[in-house]
């Protein structure tokens, strides 16, 4: 059985705000005649990008008996549960958020957890390593997401996983 956790929407909502906010400024300064309009819309074009990446269809986080798939806008990625050695709840700074942010820390097993790691510098800023999954799916807690990955990697039924929300 295949389940899709699908994002929460406050980024979605904080994006879209941003856009337009940053855009309508931006557009008021180049009617103005002030050419630093253009960097300021350029930001409000980010945050509708955002906006747009969060109501695509098919995003999320799947589970079914062979794994884990996370599916975003920007990328992704997944494991098997045999590439799993367990899931734990955990707040860390993924350096593109100000503070630490409820994750579930994800425990490959030996061998397997070095691919996961971000390659390049921009992937370190931006926050997209592979060790984690933000807890922003949904609308589980990290202790309840961590909970349910451990149910589907155990091979428990996924109406067991389903109860525990």
């Amino acid at each position: 059985m295949t389940q899709q956790l699908k994002p929460d929407r406050k980024g979605t909502v904080a994006s879209l705000l941003v856009g337009i906010l940053f855009a309508a400024i931006g557009a008021v300064m180049l009617l103005a005649g002030t050419k630093a309009g253009i960097v300021v819309c350029a930001i409000g074009a980010v945050g509708l990008y955002g906006a747009v990446g969060g109501v695509v269809p098919g995003q999320g986080l799947w589970l079914d008996e062979q794994g884990f798939r996370l599916k975003s806008f920007g990328k992704s990625w997944g494991s098997e549960w045999l590439e799993t050695a367990g899931f734990t709840p955990d707040r860390v700074d993924l350096g593109r958020r100000n503070g630490m942010v409820d994750v579930v820390r994800i425990d490959y097993a030996d061998g397997v957890g070095d691919r996961h790691l971000p390659r390049s510098r921009l992937g370190r800023t931006l926050g997209i390593d592979e060790r984690y999954l933000i807890a922003a799916y949904g609308g589980l807690s990290s202790v309840q997401l961590a909970g349910l990955l451990e149910r589907y990697r155990t091979g428990r039924s996924a109406d067991d996983a389903l109860g525990e929300r």
